[in-house]
């Protein structure tokens, strides 16, 4: 019975499929329900009538469909319904597919789809050729690697949704490979073997076509067997193989470069081993067919081994000593290669011998040799007559024979048996001397250890065992050792102990014992003192015991240490500055290998000595005297003396006067006169620096007055500059009474000597020569100890380029010279060189005729047309300093102004000057004004000259006497000649005017001899001059005989 009510409907789930919508829907109140009634779209769906949930079937996908619900009431018709839309999923498409990665056995597979219900999720399952592979997938790609290599595969893809199933084929073809293989290669042929592995399309045929070198095999196009036979080919020959494989339209393709083999050749043989009667060979072939190579073996016509695989043969029943051609034939594939050697038995089986190099004390091995024979040679062994049971018939070739004496002598005979050939030797072989210590060293001594150091002798080598004990007690870590050193440690120091090396070896013994000291503590350092120059302590010391080597020192002054000699090995330390008459307390500590002592000494240091008085001094024209008073202080009777001399400038000084000792006094002879000298004398004291004590003294003037012949100086024609007359322009001689032309422009040709220092002066045809003869030093006693002619010498002569001078007494002058220079050296002094100058008038510029220097403090003039020379000799070497240099120059008498050979020569001493005249007897005469005073080693001293006539050759030698000088020497006289002839004088016969010149040299120091040189004047006739002149030459006779 139907009742009547309101109800209340309410929707509570609605679930979209692609044909379906399911809803579900509740009334209220609960009162039970009879029946519902659901449209779709309008339409009724009677199946939902008795249900609360409805499944509305038959839907289309995608569309929107409206649904209404209503319970009625009371079997009325329904008018409280209640609606909702709903829309229906579209369907899942098919998956659209790719494949990627293809390869022989698989792919990788990705697909996709849209639509479809989301939940559940679309499923997937995948097959090829209609097998599944997989189902399942909720994934979108999956790869396949289970199909064959080279094959067609239908791939289908399915996609599964809600109720539908949508799928997707797809044609694939795997990767494929085509194996190929060559086999059975010869000379002329090879099969070539090849398969594609199956696969394909399924119900097709795989065909093959193979091709050599581009053209296809006849008989292997299109096959279907898997093997092609090549055949004909070309030795040595290369191909390149291909095969195609076709299935359907799957093509694969293999190819291969394959070479024939090379035809058999090169037959090559070496011995393997030779006997009196057999040969064995091993050989060889090039090229052919790998393990089809055929041997055949023969000699003289006979085979040995025939037709055989093996590369080994041994040809028999030989004869000793013989050659045989042993031929080799090779074969391979039809072809062939062979090759002949002519091979020598070995001779007769003799020449046994055995010899022992591996023996020990205890044990003897033997090896032996021979000569000829083969393999298989049984050798025996007696030892002292008695078989040595090892060694009976073996074929080794040695014989160990043991259980000896060492140091023995066995008789060892051998015998030896081949083929039907016996022989036999004997020797006397020993045993090794038993083992000996060899040495003990014992070095790294110190306080309290020592290393030890030691060998042996005989035995074997490397075996020996050493054992090392000290005062009878084992040393722990030197027992049983091999090593040959040991050190020792924990020693007490300075005791003797008996150190033992035993040593053991091959059974053998034996022991050395060495009696060794360690070293006594360092003693306190001996410590000496002394003073040295520069205020300078030298501290020297040195100490006993200690390790040697090993001791350090440091050195304190008064408590100071003294930078440089902290721990320090040398011995000696100095102090510096150090004070003069200074107390010092010197500490020398010493540390040596850990242990240290001290010393101290205490020391006072000198004074320097006190510079002396110079008393009693006493000048004179040519020497100055001095004594003076004795020094103090300094070390004590050390004191000596030095004299020395210098110019008046006081620059350099000369010792004259050396170790003085006692009669403090001395004496500086030839000096000038008129003349201030630097007088020094200098203490000498051990390591002090001299002590100076410096004087200037004056020599005494020459009271004669050499300027004078009457009341006026130099008949005033001149200029008296100490004693001598420096005359004017036009006049000439010792007081310029002889009046010369000075207009004269037609100066003296001076000509060079080309071998040697020297020139002739040559004016208007007349001539004299000038040259440096000898120099000779001369002892105390007038002895000549040493004679250099300088003709003796290689001369180079460079002829100078003129200068000029300007001066303010001539205007301008031009300066001519030729330098002489020796080309070797030699053991009397290291070089000597002369340089010649002439002074010239340049007409209309030179004014006056004279030329002013200065020499030795003085001023001299040269008259222009003069030439001078200097002559330079380095480091001469005096054996004495009492010894005495002469030095010779040559000037010949004027040739050409007189027929008479005769000259004259005289010598006058006028204060500062000698003068000198050479004349002949006509008139003619040459004047040397020869100077007194030299300057040696910078200081002006006086020395003598003298004249000596060379009548043979009508000349004058002027040697000029100084005194020893330590390194330099200048002197200079002048020379001037009066003519009395206009010209060259002609005489029946003339004299010979040959260069005749004697030639010195100089040794030591270093000399410089300048001689400035002769001027040389025409004087004509002139009447109102000869009374002077014969007044002049009355003069120089009367002095030339006394």
């Amino acid at each position: 019975m139907n009742q009547s009510y309101i109800y209340l409907i309410f929707l509570i789930c609605i679930i979209f499929l692609i044909h379906t919508v399911q809803v579900k829907y509740v009334v209220i109140p609960g009162t039970f329900v009879i029946t519902y009634q659901v449209r779709v779209n309008g339409d009724y769906d009677t199946d939902c009538s008795f249900t609360d949930t409805c499944n509305v079937k038959g839907l289309q996908p995608s569309t929107q469909y409206t649904i209404d619900v209503c319970v009625p009431v009371g079997g009325q018709i329904c008018d409280n319904y209640v609606a909702t839309s709903a829309t229906t999923y579209s369907e899942v498409t098919a998956p659209v597919v790719s494949a990627v990665m293809i390869s022989t056995n698989g792919m990788a597979l990705h697909w996709s789809t849209t639509g479809g219900v989301p939940t559940p999720v679309t499923n997937y399952s995948i097959t090829a050729n209609g097998s599944p592979v997989v189902s399942g997938l909720t994934t979108t790609s999956y790869t396949i690697n289970t199909l064959q290599p080279a094959t067609r595969y239908t791939i289908v893809v399915l996609a599964y949704n809600d109720d539908d199933v949508k799928s997707t084929t797809l044609l694939v073809n795997t990767q494929g490979t085509l194996d190929l293989t060559v086999r059975s290669k010869t000379t002329k042929s090879m099969v070539v073997d090849f398969n594609s592995g199956g696969g394909g399309v399924v119900g097709s045929t795989t065909y093959y076509t193979v091709s050599k070198s581009s053209i296809d095999v006849p008989g292997c196009i299109n096959i279907t067997t898997l093997t092609c036979s090549l055949v004909g080919l070309t030795p040595n020959t290369v191909y390149s193989i291909k095969v195609v494989s076709v299935n359907e339209d799957i093509t694969l393709t293999n190819s291969s470069v394959v070479s024939t083999y090379a035809k058999v050749s090169d037959v090559s043989l070496n011995v393997q081993s030779k006997t009196s009667k057999s040969i064995s060979v091993k050989y060889s072939s090039l090229n052919g067919v790998p393990n089809q190579i055929y041997y055949t073996v023969s000699s003289n016509g006979i085979s040995y081994c025939t037709n055989t695989l093996s590369t080994n043969c041994t040809v028999t029943g030989l004869n000793p000593s013989t050659t045989y051609p042993i031929t080799v034939n090779a074969t391979s594939d039809g072809d062939f290669s062979a090759a002949t050697w002519s091979l020598t038995t070995n001779p007769y089986f003799e020449g046994l011998e055995f010899t022992s190099n591996d023996s020990t004390t205890s044990r003897i091995t033997t090896n032996f040799t021979s000569r000829g024979g083969g393999p298989g040679i049984l050798y025996s062994v007696k030892v002292n007559n008695v078989l040595y049971p090892t060694c009976i018939n073996i074929t080794v070739t040695y014989c160990v024979v043991t259980k000896l004496n060492s140091s023995t002598a066995y008789v060892f005979d051998l015998s030896a048996i081949y083929e039907d050939v016996l022989l036999t030797n004997s020797s006397v072989f020993y045993t090794l001397n038993p083992v000996k210590v060899s040495e003990i060293n014992v070095t790294n001594i110190t306080y309290k250890t020592m290393s030890l150091s030691f060998g042996s002798i005989y035995s074997l080598a490397g075996q020996s065992k050493f054992n090392v004990t000290i005062n009878g007690t084992d040393v722990p870590g030197c027992i049983g050792i091999s090593t040959t050193t040991c050190d020792l440690t924990g020693l007490t120091p300075g005791t003797t102990y008996a150190v033992k090396v035993s040593v053991a070896n091959d059974g053998t013994y034996d022991e050395m014992t060495k009696l060794v000291s360690t070293y006594a503590p360092v003693s306190p350092p001996v410590i000496t003192v002394q003073e040295l120059r520069y205020r300078t302590l030298s501290i020297r010391y040195y100490s006993n015991g200690g390790v040697p080597g090993q001791s350090l020192y440091t050195v304190l002054i008064n408590g100071n240490t003294i930078p440089m000699c902290i721990e320090t090995s040398t011995l000696e330390c100095r102090y510096s500055p150090s004070s003069f008459g200074f107390n010092y307390s010197i500490s020398v500590f010493v540390t040596n290998n850990g242990l240290n002592n001290t010393s101290t000494y205490n020391f006072t240091s000198h004074n320097p000595p006190t510079p002396v008085n110079i008393i009693n001094i006493v000048p004179t024209k040519s020497v100055i005297s001095i004594e003076w008073t004795e020094s103090q202080e300094g070390f004590q009777n050390m004191s000596t003396y030095q004299a020395l001399l210098s110019n008046g400038n006081g620059i350099s000084f000369h010792v004259f006067c050396d170790n003085v000792t006692n009669i403090l006094k001395c004496t500086f002879p030839n000096l000038v006169q008129n003349l201030t000298y630097t007088v020094r004398v200098s203490v000498l004291n051990t390591i002090f620096d001299p002590v100076n004590t410096t004087i200037k003294v004056n020599t005494l003037s020459d009271q004669n007055d050499n300027c004078k012949t009457g009341n006026t100086d130099c008949n005033g024609n001149g200029v008296c500059s100490n004693g001598n007359c420096n005359c004017k322009t036009g006049w000439i001689g010792q007081y310029c009474e002889i009046k010369t032309n000075p207009g004269d422009q037609n100066p003296p040709i001076i000509v060079p000597d080309p071998e040697s220092p020297g020139v002739i002066i040559d004016d208007k045809g007349i001539t004299y020569s000038f040259s440096i003869g000898q120099i000779q030093e001369i002892d105390s006693a007038s002895s000549p100890i040493k004679t250099l002619n300088v003709s003796s010498f290689e001369w180079d002569l460079t002829m100078n380029t003129d200068i000029n001078i300007t001066n303010e007494i001539n205007g301008q002058i031009t300066e001519k010279s030729w330098q002489y220079s020796i080309k070797s050296t030699n053991r009397y002094f290291k070089s000597m060189n002369v340089t010649f100058y002439q002074f010239l008038a340049i007409p209309t510029i030179t004014q006056n005729d004279y030329y002013e220097y200065q020499y030795a403090g003085q001023t001299y003039s040269i008259k222009l047309g003069s030439f001078k020379y200097t002559l330079n000799i380095s480091e001469w070497d005096f054996q004495s300093r009492l010894n005495t240099l002469e030095i010779s120059s040559i000037i010949s008498a004027p040739i050409g102004g007189s027929c008479d050979p005769e000259f004259n020569i005289s010598i006058v001493d006028s204060g500062d000057i000698n003068l000198i005249n050479i004349g002949d007897n006509n008139g003619n005469s040459v004047f040397g004004r020869l100077v007194n005073r030299v300057v040696l080693d910078s200081i002006p001293r006086s020395i003598s000259h003298r004249a000596i006539e060379n009548t043979n050759n009508q000349s004058v030698s002027i040697v000029s006497v100084i005194p020893f000088f330590e390194s330099t020497l200048f002197i200079d006289p002048d020379f001037s000649t009066l003519i009395s002839v206009d010209g060259k004088v002609s005489c029946s016969s003339n004299s010979d005017n040959k260069w005749k010149i004697i030639v010195g040299a100089v040794v030591g120091g270093v000399v410089a001899v300048a001689l400035v040189t002769a001027t040389v004047y025409f004087v004509h006739k002139k009447k109102k001059n000869a009374t002077e002149n014969a007044r002049v030459q009355m003069k120089l006779k009367t002095l030339n005989k006394n």
